[in-house]
Parts: C-alpha cells; structure tokens; sequence
C-alpha cells in the first residue's frame, strides 16, 4: 500500500485539530498564534485515545505508525515476507521490503533514498522527513509512542516550520494618480464602487468550505475556493487600473495589500490536499486578515462619505452614503 507524504500531511495536520481539539501553535513575525479555523472538529478524550492508540490490523504499529512507515494498516505484513511489520521495526527491518535483507536505512522517507534535493521539497515533504526523523530517534531511544510524546512530536515539529504567508507588496509607485478635486473623488469612488459590487461573490466562508472538505473527505470540496480567489484576484486587478486621488491614496494601498493578502492566504488553504502543511499558512493567517480586510472596506467607505460628495440614486458612489446611512 503507497502512502504519498501528502498523504502524511493530512493525516498528522487534520489529527491536531480532531483529536481533543488541539491547537496547533505556528509562529509568524514571531508572535505564537492559534490556529483554530478548524478547532470546532473536536472529540473527547475518551475518542483521542482510542484513535492515538489504535491497531487495525494488530500487527503491532499503531494506525498512524501505519502511516508514517507507507505499511498497509489492515495487512499485518505489508511486504509480504511472513513477518509481522510492528515486529520487523523493532528488528530494525524495513516493513515495506521483503527479507531478509531489508534495512531501515533503504526506507523511502529516508533523504538519501529520494534523490530530491532539500531545495526542492514541498512544504509536506520536508514535514514527512522531519518527522520520520524524529519519530525514528524517539523510537530507538526507547522513548514510548504514547499520546503526549507523539502529539508533542507533531507540534514540535509545526512550531518550528516556516509559516508565513508571502504577499505581494504594494505602495504609491503602483497607482495611477488623479487630482483632488470634487470630480476625480468622484469618479474614484464611483469606479470602486462598481468593481466591489461587478467582481464580488456570495460564498461560504473559506474556512468553512476547507472544514466541510475535510469532514466529507472529499477534495472537490476544496474546488469551491476557486471562484472566491478569482473574485479577490479580480477586484484586484481592476483597483490597479484606475486613478486614484491623492487623498484617497493611502486608503487604496491599503486595499490593494489587504486583498493580495486575502488572495496569497485563500491560495495556500487551497493547497489542503497538495501539500497539507502549506495550507496550514493559509489557515493560521486567515482569523488575523480577515477582520483587516473588513477594516480596509469600512476605510473605503468612511473616505468617500468624509468627502461630503452628492451623489445621485443612479451612482454607484451612491452605494457608499446609502450604507453609511442605514
């Protein structure tokens, strides 16, 4: 039975937020942070147990132990050479290649068997390395796989990852610049008007949207990120293009930076089953942008009303005095 490292990925992400609800802490510009997106999915610690501690096929591995070594956890012996794969670990044997002469050394998670360099590896891959590294030094040193040490062993590892989110950057030089005057204020706001209300789309939360394809265990699910990154990206496109005031000029880049964000973050949570430990990024920035991003709208809106500009019923600048009316 093949088990890809994203498959690893999944299986040691997604337990830190089933089992008992953990909460994995990850580190960007050095602030511990929460990632609780997913924290609803919880089980109690009677369930956490039982899953941390389960053998399906009584071969002397742990499901999750299955996982790690690619075995097959409903074959005790997954290479087929009559010996069981929880007893060929503790001989120091490679459960996935048939003896005799099978060594843990010729493991495929093993780097020098990979013949991929650390520069190429995905986010989940060097995830997979590290763990099984870490996994086979607690192993050998005797150290229990019991529930605290090898959730210890997860968040260990999580913490130490680098999770930042990269966004594009935008300032002054980007925009196009207008006059300050009642016209091009004006026509400023009736053209963001516009492409917020042409380019926006009704959709599910996004962290609701990856929950629910986690819970479904079906990766389609995910797909329906697509038209909100689109949405975000064309919002986007479109705010580059038209002239901005200078007084509305700190505003706009505030809107711009703030919707790459948006589009950089929804991305990476789009990646939960190409590479579960990038999309980890996307999970652990989304609770810090999102209110940001409603900020950056409300500043939008309060610039245009703080103009004292009249519009008519059949502006669409008029969007933004009939809100801040109601």
């Amino acid at each position: 039975m093949i088990i890809s490292h994203k498959k690893i990925g999944i299986v040691f992400i997604t337990s830190t937020f089933v089992l008992g609800g953990i909460f994995v802490l990850v580190h960007y510009n050095n602030i511990p942070q929460k990632i609780d997106s997913l924290a609803t999915i919880t089980a109690n610690e009677k369930t956490f147990n039982e899953l941390a501690n389960k053998d399906s096929d009584n071969d002397g591995l742990k499901d999750w132990e299955e996982t790690l070594w690619k075995t097959d956890l409903h074959n005790q012996d997954s290479d087929g050479d009559k010996i069981p794969d929880g007893q060929e670990v503790k001989e120091g044997r490679n459960p996935t290649i048939p003896g005799p002469n099978d060594s843990l050394a010729d493991h495929p998670l093993e780097p020098k068997n990979t013949g991929v360099s650390q520069s190429n590896l995905s986010e989940t891959d060097k995830f997979a390395r590290s763990i099984f590294s870490k996994y086979m030094t607690m192993k050998q040193g005797g150290v229990p796989m019991d529930i605290n040490n090898q959730t210890g062993l997860v968040q260990n590892i999580l913490q130490n990852q680098n999770l930042d989110v990269n966004t594009g950057i935008y300032s002054k030089k980007d925009l196009q610049l207008s006059t300050d005057n009642e016209s091009s204020i004006k026509q400023y706001a009736n053209e963001m008007a516009h492409i917020l209300m042409t380019y926006s789309i009704s959709s599910k939360d996004p962290a609701i949207i990856a929950q629910d394809s986690m819970l479904h265990n079906n990766p389609d699910e995910i797909k329906e990120l697509d038209p909100l990154i689109k949405s975000y990206s064309d919002i986007l496109s479109y705010s580059l293009k038209i002239k901005v005031p200078p007084s509305a000029v700190n505003v706009q880049i505030a809107l711009l930076n703030s919707l790459s964000d948006m589009i950089s973050t929804i991305k990476s949570m789009r990646t939960m089953y190409s590479d579960p430990l990038f999309s980890l990024k996307g999970f652990g920035h989304y609770g810090d942008i999102l209110p940001l991003f409603a900020q950056t709208l409300e500043d939008l809106k309060n610039f245009v009303v703080q103009q004292k500009i009249p519009f008519l019923p059949s502006d669409e600048g008029y969007v933004f005095g009939r809100v801040s009316s109601q």
